[in-house]
């Protein structure tokens, strides 16, 4: 069930920690299987990428961009690969770090593992690089129709924006609408300057 949560009054880490927190209360409700966010859900139709490279990589690669938080391969049913899943620590100070689908391991890191290496971007002030600390399976983007695109997540404990808007997503066993009347409450409760959430479903 993905929640549509905007106009947000706090920013920076406080934000942070609020999504944090809001994701820790909505655990708790019953029938939910696991909790998290996004910025881009996978087929909303919205796109974000940028070129990246590695000494293997033959140049800069365009890859298609997430921002996400921690258990969110656990919350879409896509499946670990290898490494490790982003935590709530996993801020600026302790290191960039990125996960990378299948597909874009193999052409950024042809015919070698990649968990522990670094890929790089030209940005606004300079070169960034980027630890690869997970492999996991390819998903549809765009379009249900398209081929599976080269993709790389990156943890909103690292996003430096100061106000960004996220998607909650919620991993469901059981009727919506219980869950609904509780998920509007939370966000009264916690956040009563934004307003009731915007629900939809999908299916994985």
């Amino acid at each position: 069930i993905p929640l549509i949560m905007d106009k947000q009054p706090l920013q920076g880490d406080a934000l942070i920690r609020w999504y944090q927190e809001f994701a820790d209360a909505m655990r708790r409700q019953p029938g939910v299987r696991a909790v998290s966010y996004d910025g881009i859900t996978p087929l909303s139709g919205d796109v974000w990428t940028e070129d990246y490279r590695t000494p293997l990589s033959g140049g800069d690669r365009e890859i298609y961009g997430n921002d996400i938080a921690p258990d969110y391969f656990e919350t879409m049913h896509i499946p670990m690969l290898e490494g490790r899943d982003f935590r709530w620590d996993d801020t600026m100070p302790s290191g960039r770090k990125v996960i990378l689908n299948q597909s874009a391991a193999k052409i950024l890191f042809p015919g070698q593992n990649a968990i522990g290496k670094q890929i790089t971007r030209q940005g606004k002030e300079g070169k960034e690089s980027y630890e690869v600390i997970a492999v996991v399976g390819d998903v549809k983007y765009r379009s249900i129709r398209r081929d599976d695109p080269p993709g790389a997540y990156f943890p909103i404990t690292q996003y430096e924006w100061k106000k960004p808007s996220y998607t909650a997503l919620v991993r469901l066993d059981g009727p919506v609408a219980p869950l609904a009347a509780t998920v509007r409450r939370l966000a009264a409760q916690m956040a009563p300057d934004i307003p009731a959430p915007v629900m939809t479903t999908m299916t994985s």
